[in-house]
């Protein structure tokens, strides 16, 4: 099956938001990170590449990772 990631990863949301499955949308935040600082491109409104856009690409990853350790505070404390 081409594309099994993806599919995978769609389905999963569907259970994450029927469920109410807080720590579905850390981890798949985690792995964009992970992907993005893998292929020094991050992709949220359009493409932005660590190699042309440096700041805008780290500004991301920091709002991305900010937001993971927010999830992560509300996840523990819920």
């Amino acid at each position: 099956m081409k594309k099994w990631k993806t599919t995978t990863a769609l389905i999963m949301m569907v259970f994450a938001i029927v469920f109410d499955w807080q720590w579905f949308w850390i981890a798949l935040i985690v792995l964009g990170i992970l992907h993005a600082l893998k292929t020094k491109t991050i992709h949220f409104v359009e493409e932005t590449s660590r190699k042309e856009s440096p700041l805008h690409y780290w500004i991301l990853i920091i709002i991305w990772v900010g937001i993971v350790i927010f999830a992560v505070y509300e996840y523990i404390l819920n």
